[in-house]
């Protein structure tokens, strides 16, 4: 009804329900307070991004938290300048304070279970599964380059909240943020859960009409939850790819998937969850390269150091994984240390999804990995053998202070 409707929306904002439907135990005060006793959701894994706007605003942190609501706190300490934010209008916001809220219009038919608090959930195997929100890694982008027109721009990310991507103008926080864009999997078909945090990066194939580097947002495709059953039951049929997005207005850059992408890549065949990482090998300011990991147990390298992103390539450079115990997943991304002669490609498998004993993931043999990326130019050399398990020197037991040799 309207009336329910009207409610539900005071809710969200925070006004205490303490009768009829969604009625809260233990109950708010009362008048004069009227806020409700759970205003604030958890902050399960999202994290605080924070940006020192300097002068009279000082620092503003940007988080979402699973009530559905991503905010911008005034993150100063004290009340004397710049602690107290003066808002557009006149409100004045004390440290910690609310400057102002979004919530995203994919969420809203999460809310009446939210507060209705039914069905209420429950864990094991009759699960009534937990909602989540915006509850990714949000990442800062600032370009100070003109004096005196700051620009900051924020990307929200959900997790498990959803298969989207949100990006704001938060140049001037005491003002609402300006909507830049967003994407779902109705504009990249390929894209899941987004868990990978978007990086920004410039880039040699993309530029303005000037021939100056437009910045780019790069992140792996996300998270299938077909990888939630333990052992997986089905192929992932989402997040099978690296995406490279224009970081101003959005558009595809680059992608590469299985099918349907700039590049075809149909080894390509698991999720991709993790954070690429991204290396500027020859330090011009570009990026150059991407590595990261996939759910299946590879490690994927792209060149992107050309001009036009017809020649962008993808090499899986090993395949650490396989079934029963060597159903190896990688869920963060690689470090990348160039040297003279390679670069050292250093990762850690695990399934941070099953932690817990007993399941099947118990019975897989993790594994810390060094491998040598001899093709130290901006492509993979001819010829190259995809790195596998037989390819390298168990180090298990090494004694400390000797040297190893290096796997490869």
């Amino acid at each position: 009804s309207s009336t329910d409707a009207s409610n539900l929306i005071n809710w969200v904002r925070g006004t205490d329900n303490n009768t009829g439907t969604g009625a809260e135990t233990p109950q708010g005060p009362g008048a004069p307070v009227t806020v409700r006793p759970s205003i604030h959701g958890d902050v399960l894994h999202s994290r605080p991004a924070v940006v020192n706007y300097g002068g009279s605003i000082g620092i503003v942190v940007f988080y979402g938290s699973n009530d559905g609501v991503f905010r911008a706190v005034n993150g100063n300490k004290d009340a004397t300048a710049p602690g107290v934010i003066a808002m557009a209008g006149g409100r004045l916001v004390r440290p910690g304070g609310e400057l102002w809220s979004f919530v995203a219009p994919d969420f809203f038919s999460k809310f009446q279970r939210l507060r209705n608090n039914s069905p209420a959930l429950t864990l094991g195997a009759t699960s009534s599964g937990k909602d989540y929100f915006f509850d990714g890694t949000t990442t800062v982008y600032q370009d100070l380059r003109v004096a005196g027109s700051p620009k900051t721009y924020i990307y929200l990310t959900a997790r498990r909240g959803g298969r989207l991507i949100y990006a704001f103008d938060v140049s001037d926080p005491t003002k609402p943020p300006t909507f830049l864009w967003s994407k779902t999997n109705a504009d990249i078909p390929e894209l899941g859960q987004t868990w990978s945090q978007p990086k920004l990066a410039l880039v040699k194939g993309h530029t303005d009409l000037s021939g100056n580097p437009i910045p780019v947002v790069i992140m792996g495709g996300g998270y299938d939850p077909a990888e939630d059953t333990d052992p997986v039951a089905a192929a992932d049929t989402m997040g099978r790819a690296i995406v490279v997005l224009d970081a101003i207005d959005g558009s595809t850059v680059w992608t590469a998937c299985k099918s349907g992408c700039t590049a075809t890549v149909s080894a390509m065949t698991y999720a991709i969850p993790s954070d690429i990482t991204l290396l500027d090998r020859d330090g011009d300011g570009y990026t150059d390269r991407l590595y990261t990991g996939d759910l299946g147990g590879n490690i994927w390298r792209a060149d992107i150091n050309d001009a036009s992103t017809a020649n962008w390539t993808v090499t899986r450079i090993a395949s650490l994984g396989g079934t029963g115990t060597s159903a190896r997943k990688f869920f963060y991304p690689p470090d990348v240390t160039p040297t003279a002669t390679f670069d050292a490609v250093v990762a850690a498998s695990g399934d941070r999804e099953h932690p817990l004993l007993p399941n099947a993931s118990s019975t897989v043999v993790n594994r810390f990995y060094m491998l040598k990326d001899t093709s130290t130019g901006t492509s993979v050399a001819t010829g190259w053998t995809t790195i596998t398990e037989s390819l390298l020197t168990d180090e298990t037991g090494a004694a400390a202070g000797t040297t190893p040799p290096y796997s490869s």
